[in-house]
């Protein structure tokens, strides 16, 4: 890589990633001891050093914070030794996200990488209540995503009807229904069948049946029926009611990092700022 770099006249700016617990990526501080960056100075035509990093194993599962602490050292005992051999001397030190950002202040140092938090969603409940003994008070965090979907169709079921794959669903009474054309293909979780539930005209719509590859079927009953698509929410307020992607989570017993990653690449994004007001 450095050759061809070298062959190219380029010079790529590089952050130095330091082992200190996760066991991903990175230089152990042993290591280093053994001069495993000492290829930095020779190779410095062609790598320029702008930041030493390393990652939290386990800021956000615990509300104690002693392996935490032990990896602040661990990073602590690396830079130094990169001071030794005057290495990185002028590169920006990083190690915090968003949870260790709250609950760790020293962790903060030059950067800090914040993620989830700007989607205005905790890392953990760990974390919320972690903040709230070390900060003296919890911040105020607003979830700033949302995921809406316009209804395919609307239509009846006679009681004794089934729904979805596998007749998961049996409805007892006379049910209006709506298919959404969204699915687990779009990254709303499977495993949330039968559990979740959607917003639509500011009320709690349950999700009827099996979530399918490109389709949700939900209980409209009640709702009376227009001649525009009814606009559901996935994820996000609708009046009074919410959806969280905490909810939609905790259904698909999983956390919210993964629904969120998960969110198709394909899905319309909009971006809508304070002057924009409400999403369409």
């Amino acid at each position: 890589a450095i050759s061809a770099l070298r062959a190219a006249k380029l010079t790529l700016k590089v952050h130095l990633h330091i082992d200190t617990g996760l066991s991903r990526e990175g230089f152990t501080v042993a290591q280093l001891a053994r001069g495993a960056a000492d290829f930095l100075p020779p190779a410095s035509d062609a790598l320029l050093v702008v930041g030493v990093m390393s990652h939290f194993a386990d800021t956000e599962d615990v509300t104690e914070q002693a392996f935490a602490h032990a990896q602040l050292a661990a990073f602590s005992a690396a830079q130094e030794l990169l001071k030794e051999r005057r290495l990185c001397a002028s590169a920006v030190r990083h190690i915090a996200a968003s949870a260790a950002a709250f609950v760790l202040p020293a962790s903060r140092l030059d950067v800090v990488r914040a993620g989830i938090a700007l989607y205005g969603l905790w890392p953990s409940a760990e974390t919320r209540l972690s903040a709230r003994v070390v900060l003296g008070t919890v911040p105020d965090l607003a979830p700033v995503l949302s995921w809406r979907v316009k209804s395919q169709l609307r239509k009846e079921l006679a009681p004794g009807s089934y729904v979805g794959y596998g007749c998961a669903t049996r409805v007892n009474e006379r049910t209006q229904i709506a298919v959404l054309p969204v699915g687990y293909a779009d990254g709303y979780p499977r495993l949330a069948s039968g559990k979740a539930h959607v917003l639509a005209a500011g009320r709690r719509c349950a999700v009827l049946g099996r979530v399918m590859m490109n389709h949700v079927i939900i209980d409209v009953t009640g709702i009376p029926p227009g001649p525009e698509p009814l606009s559901v929410t996935l994820i996000g307020r609708d009046g009074n009611e919410q959806v969280s992607a905490e909810a939609i989570s905790g259904w698909a017993q999983t956390i919210s990092y993964e629904t969120l990653t998960r969110l198709g690449a394909h899905l319309r994004r909009i971006v809508v700022g304070p002057a924009e007001g409400k999403l369409p």
